[in-house]
């Protein structure tokens, strides 16, 4: 009786952690993208397309450079045309001037791995990329505001069910919640 007992406290312990490891997602559960009043042109909003990618840490360094000009990503022929499960594609313009990712699940994250540790390369960031032209002042080699880039396994998105991103002629991505992503 007592070995009994003995397992199954063992058992409940080792559900509550694993609970506790699988509940906890360590990003928002929804992503939020709109854009500005200031890509308001005659009262319609300019089209802009936005891609939301899940990187693993073994490509991100690849990542980081073909994305440094985020016009070459874009170009015709470019990066940005190729089909990758770990990419979503957001158009947004009049009539779709926002949209969300895993409004009805966090499936997505799945898709990217992040929880899979059976995944050879999970995704460890979130590389966000607004296709904006002209680029916005002070746009250089050094310094992309079309891009945004926020690392997925720390703890800052502890909390936070929601991230609410904005895309705006002149500063960029902006992030209206929680902790900025890196440029």
């Amino acid at each position: 009786m007592h070995h009994l007992f003995g397992n199954v406290i063992r058992m409940a312990l080792l559900g509550t952690l694993t609970a506790g490891v699988i509940g906890c997602t360590i990003m928002p559960k929804t992503i939020s993208v709109e854009l500005s009043e200031s890509l308001k042109e005659g009262g319609q909003y300019k089209p802009v397309t936005v891609h939301v990618i899940g990187v693993a840490q073994s490509e991100y360094e690849q990542w980081l450079s073909v994305t440094r000009s985020v016009d070459d990503y874009f170009k015709i022929g470019g990066l940005s045309d190729n089909k990758l499960d770990s990419k979503k594609v957001l158009a947004l313009n009049s009539k779709k001037p926002s949209d969300l990712i895993g409004k009805n699940n966090a499936t997505f994250w799945g898709e990217w791995g992040l929880f899979d540790k059976n995944k050879p390369s999970p995704a460890k960031y979130l590389f966000v990329l607004a296709d904006l032209r002209p680029a916005p002042p002070g746009t250089s080699a050094t310094f992309e505001p079309r891009r945004m880039i926020f690392p997925l396994y720390d703890d800052r998105w502890k909390g936070l069910e929601r991230l609410d991103l904005v895309v705006d002629s002149w500063a960029g991505i902006q992030l209206k919640n929680g902790p900025q992503g890196n440029r």
